[in-house]
């Protein structure tokens, strides 16, 4: 899932919240559904914040199989953690490197700018 949807479900909850809260609870502040008094309104409104919990951990968590290559050096990204360096992640495509050998390409993205004097078709690396 791309993390522009994934903020989009995240930005999207955050205002049912803040509707749910106004028309439930009778406030603005959008925990005050969840200390509200009836159960079924606290229960949705703790539901809605742990979809906001999971939503932001899964846009910013990377997960690595045992078999991940890294693209720049063709290395296995776990077993060489000591000697490249732990895991970086390009923002843009999401691919993950090895610290050292990222560093070594200027923190530019192989995958994202192929050439030296390609143009990028997107924003750029954070």
């Amino acid at each position: 899932m791309s993390s522009s949807r994934i903020r989009r479900r995240i930005i999207t909850s955050l205002i049912f919240l803040e509707i749910l809260s106004f028309g439930g609870a009778n406030s603005l502040a959008p925990w005050a559904i969840l200390l509200h008094g009836h159960i079924a309104l606290r229960a949705l409104g703790w539901y809605i914040v742990l979809h906001i919990g999971l939503a932001f951990l899964s846009n910013n968590i990377v997960s690595i199989s045992k078999d991940t290559m890294c693209p720049i050096c063709t290395k296995n990204l776990k077993e060489f953690v000591p000697v490249f360096g732990p895991p970086e992640l390009c923002r843009r495509c999401r691919a993950i490197f090895h610290k050292k050998c990222y560093e070594k390409k200027e923190k530019r993205c192989p995958i994202c700018f192929p050439g030296s004097g390609a143009v990028p078709q997107g924003p750029p690396d954070y």
